[in-house]
């Protein structure tokens, strides 16, 4: 179990848990990472984004989007057990072996 650079089709673990959220976590863990360009689309409440939060050349909605991906992660992480253990495989994967990441 090492890095990948493309996303996963299933989930690591067997699990009861809808295959679907353990690919969006994964998709989200490498976004995160920046290994993946684009967000994730995820459930969230509708907001508008501005133009005036730029700081070091980041907009401060890809940071909000960054944040609101990394909450609904942990939320789902929290409530089932089963992803919670899924979520912390799907990291170690990520870090192994991480050529990008490796320091």
């Amino acid at each position: 179990m090492e890095w990948q650079r493309s996303t996963i089709s299933a989930p690591i673990l067997v699990i009861s848990h809808p295959a679907k959220d353990a690919v969006t976590t994964f998709k989200i863990i490498q976004h995160v990472m920046g290994e993946r360009p684009r967000p994730v689309e995820i459930p969230r409440p509708s907001r508008t984004s501005t133009n005036g939060g730029r700081r070091d050349g980041e907009d401060l909605a890809d940071k909000m989007v960054i944040l609101e991906e990394i909450r609904w992660t942990l939320q789902l992480a929290v409530t089932h057990k089963e992803m919670r253990d899924e979520v912390y495989c799907q990291l170690v994967k990520q870090m192994t072996k991480n050529k990008y990441h490796d320091q």
